[in-house]
């Protein structure tokens, strides 16, 4: 009977799982005013004569609550923008898309009925906005250590030994170049090499991605980009 009860408390919480994640999945984008849609995605939407905000990302993320923030600074600056007396240029515009990446983990259909989460995964959002400022383009990323049960960032995202600046930026030199040939384009040892670049960037099997803003690196009609640095060609990741 022991073993019964054992068996039917474990059939329980798993069913339970699914129901806690998409509640949780829910809240998340409730708190945005949003609603979930087409599986794992929040819409978020308001159209006003001012402002128009259009963000769909997705709520799969194990760590939620610092994307929510983000998005919330991010939309009421537009809002707060476009209801200041004077503003000119009406109506401003946030348009939010997101992109999801993973390392060290199976493919699987339904994840809640399998085993935990291993490896990486990474959000990874793009941003278009359109208010006082000059038009353009813009990344954050966020990215969640399944096994360290912790989020990883440029700081602690390689092993201590050889600067990782040293094999990330020939790569992306090169690779910026090959991508703008009409502009004879340079990435310069003094930008390339400043850490502050790299700090949006997705984890994959292969590579890890660093995606960079329009007018980052060179003008504004570049619009906005991303390299892939082969894992083999960077020092070891602290994951």
């Amino acid at each position: 009977m022991r073993v019964l009860a054992l068996a039917a408390s474990a059939l329980i919480g798993a069913l339970a799982g699914p129901v806690v994640a998409v509640a949780g999945a829910q809240s998340t984008c409730g708190q945005l005013g949003g609603n979930v849609q087409s599986g794992n995605l929040c819409f978020v939407q308001a159209d006003t004569p001012a402002y128009t905000i259009d963000m769909r990302f997705g709520i799969d993320y194990p760590d939620p609550q610092p994307v929510v923030d983000y998005l919330t600074l991010k939309r009421d600056h537009v809002i707060n923008a476009a209801q200041a007396p004077g503003a000119r240029n009406l109506p401003y515009q946030m348009i939010v898309n997101s992109q999801t990446f993973r390392s060290g983990q199976p493919t699987r259909t339904i994840p809640e009925y399998t085993q935990p989460w291993h490896g990486t995964q990474s959000l990874v959002l793009k941003e278009f906005r359109f208010d006082e400022g000059t038009p353009g383009s813009r990344y954050k990323s966020f990215t969640f250590d399944y096994d360290q049960n912790r989020p990883v960032t440029f700081a602690n995202l390689f092993a201590p030994g050889p600067n990782p600046i040293d094999s990330i930026y020939p790569v992306v030199a090169e690779d910026l170049a090959r991508q703008q040939p009409e502009r004879h384009f340079h990435l310069s040892p003094t930008v390339g090499r400043d850490p502050a670049h790299y700090q949006n960037f997705a984890i994959t099997d292969d590579a890890v991605i660093f995606f960079f803003d329009t007018s980052e690196f060179m003008s504004a009609e570049a619009d906005c980009l991303f390299t892939f640095v082969s894992r083999a060609s960077l020092p070891p990741l602290q994951i």
